[in-house]
């Protein structure tokens, strides 16, 4: 799932000229060392919700991020 959204990703950035919001929930649960590193990557490149029911999360997160606890 996660190549399909950065396809999604990619082919709207060619269309709109433009990075969209990127939405991902829970996705960290799901990944291994390597993917999650990807992850970090792209929410660094646009604006990112991200999901998780993980609390250290952020420590892997952009420093500049911002936390909203429900």
């Amino acid at each position: 799932m996660l190549w399909m959204k950065l396809a999604e990703l990619g082919y709207i950035e060619r269309e709109a000229g433009d990075r969209p919001v990127l939405l991902l929930d829970d996705i960290f649960s799901e990944l291994d060392e390597g993917h999650r590193e990807l992850v970090v990557d792209l929410t660094g490149k646009q604006q990112t919700i991200l999901t998780s029911a993980d609390r250290d999360i952020m420590s892997i997160i952009a420093k500049d991020a911002m936390l909203i606890e429900l």
